[in-house]
């Protein structure tokens, strides 16, 4: 009679298999951790690129155009709401009097960035921390004063390290602090 041997795999190699597997698992579990970072900090900064380029953008259309400042409504640039202060930078959508757009407070900067970015993240002026139940992206604040008065975006669904970018209203910098 033929003798047949059994088919399978041993308890060792079994056990072999699952450390060999757990090794992989470990190498690969900080490579995706930092993938992570890598892409929200990527994300981070291609959001401050655009609201830099926004700005740039709307400036060049007002110059080009001879565009009085401060003005409201500035034609040819998103759908013609922006208002620009004495500089030639956005500080507003809703503005009624040109010679408010050189002030600026925690709604006007929340109307320039839902005003000159295409499809923006959304944002709050709460300190609240983010939820479901609170799912804007970034929370609005100014800082500053006179020549340094700035819109500022924090990015709210990681608290840390702070990521976030200043908006210099005056000087149409925007400067973006993303460890």
């Amino acid at each position: 009679m033929p003798c047949s041997t059994p088919s399978g795999f041993t308890l060792v190699e079994l056990v072999i298999i699952i450390v060999v597997l757990g090794i992989i698992a470990a190498a690969g579990i900080p490579r995706f951790i930092d993938i992570s970072r890598q892409t929200l900090v990527a994300s981070i900064d291609a959001t401050g690129a655009s609201l830099q380029n926004a700005v740039i953008l709307m400036q060049a259309n007002v110059t080009a155009k001879g565009t009085t400042r401060p003005s409201n409504n500035v034609v040819g640039f998103g759908d013609g709401t922006v208002d620009i202060n004495t500089a030639g930078f956005p500080t507003d959508t809703a503005s009624t009097n040109p010679a408010l757009n050189d002030t600026i407070s925690t709604a006007k900067c929340q109307r320039v960035w839902n005003g000159i970015l295409q499809n923006p993240p959304t944002t709050t002026t709460s300190g609240a921390v983010y939820s479901s139940a609170a799912p804007q992206l970034y929370r609005v604040q100014i800082a500053g004063a006179g020549p340094t008065l700035l819109c500022r975006y924090t990015y709210r669904k990681v608290a840390s390290p702070v990521r976030r970018f200043d908006y210099y209203v005056n000087t149409g910098r925007v400067i973006v602090t993303n460890p």
